[in-house]
């Protein structure tokens, strides 16, 4: 798939392809500047759309909030090139038409690619799908397998708009909120008491939102994971150690290359035992920081909605790339953020 960049000074568009079909870089149009060589073994910079995460992603290029799009955009359009395996631009497709039109005010969005019927078809219905919103009866559950989702359950509490503390079976539940919520989950499902995990979104103001209303940054959610866990194992203060481990918590909206509201992080307490455990998390992250002010949040758990079931457990499951990373209690394996 190749996205054309139009120039909205020009009545002409100009196209940029990457040599021997890897990488091209976004130019430094994007910045308000000229030309730019490239090379097709190097890769762009993560703030520039390379094969990331998500098309939703690239081309809101998860860098900007959606208050700086209009600056981002605006002066001279953007160009973008990526190449992405056909299925999963069937898949991201149909979940991210709205960016496409969003871009509309700042520059024209072409997409050309060879789809045949099949791939159409799955398009539209993918896209159909999506328009629906998420089918929390038919998230995963904790089950017998290797993958233990928390999701089902936590959808039927979103639903009646409740915020569990513990679960129907006495574990005890913990939401936190660490940037892109697969890295985090991967990283708690690996500590030995979490008994099930789920991706989703919290802290916001709209009834069952998608991956598409959260990335557009009105709603007021942030990317975040519920999961419950064994007390008697697993201390409440590990889990709030393991998220602060994983990012800058001096970042203001930010962790690691993912910027935008919908990536702050906090610590989302269920019970005031949990709320003083989390308050002494972030007083010992401030004095590490000195004179940087710590911004992680610490709030009051609201309800959590879970995300669509192809982002539950995804680096477990295989993520962009089909490599599955071990979710297995105690390992110790770089955590690869995006598959």
């Amino acid at each position: 798939l190749t996205a054309h960049r139009f120039d909205t000074g020009t009545p002409r568009y100009q196209k940029r392809h990457s040599r021997g079909g890897a990488y091209t870089k976004a130019s430094r149009w994007a910045k308000g500047g000229g030309r730019q060589s490239h090379s097709p073994l190097r890769r762009p910079p993560r703030h520039s759309l390379s094969t990331h995460t998500s098309f939703s992603s690239a081309i809101a290029l998860r860098s900007a909030s959606a208050a700086r799009l209009p600056a981002f955009f605006a002066p001279r359009g953007v160009a973008v090139a990526g190449v992405l395996r056909c299925h999963h631009v069937v898949d991201l497709l149909a979940r991210h038409l709205i960016y496409m039109q969003r871009l509309g005010r700042f520059g024209r969005l072409l997409c050309v690619g060879s789809l045949g019927a099949a791939s159409a078809a799955a398009v539209r219905a993918a896209a159909t799908m999506a328009a629906r919103g998420v089918d929390y009866e038919k998230l995963g559950g904790r089950g017998y397998g290797s993958i233990k989702s928390w999701g089902r359950e936590a959808g039927q509490f979103a639903l009646r708009d409740e915020v569990p503390s513990t679960s129907s079976d006495g574990f005890e539940v913990a939401t936190v909120a660490g940037g892109c919520f697969w890295g985090i989950e991967l990283r708690l499902q690996r500590l030995d008491g979490v008994v099930a995990t789920c991706v989703g979104y919290t802290q916001g103001r709209t009834r069952e939102p998608t991956y598409d209303d959260v990335c557009g940054g009105g709603t007021g959610h942030t990317e975040a994971v519920q999961l419950i866990y064994d007390p008697e194992v697993l201390a409440y203060s590990t889990i709030c150690e393991t998220l602060l481990a994983s990012l800058d918590p001096t970042a203001v909206d930010r962790v690691g290359n993912d910027y935008g509201s919908q990536y702050r992080h906090g610590i989302y307490y269920h019970s005031d035992k949990q709320r003083g455990v989390a308050e002494a998390a972030i007083a010992d992250a401030q004095a590490r920081a000195g004179r940087r002010k710590v911004v992680t949040e610490v709030r009051p758990a609201t309800v959590f909605w879970p995300a669509e079931q192809h982002h539950q457990q995804y680096l477990q499951r295989g993520g962009r790339f089909g490599s599955p990373q071990s979710a297995a209690k105690g390992c110790s394996d770089r955590v690869r953020c995006y598959g």
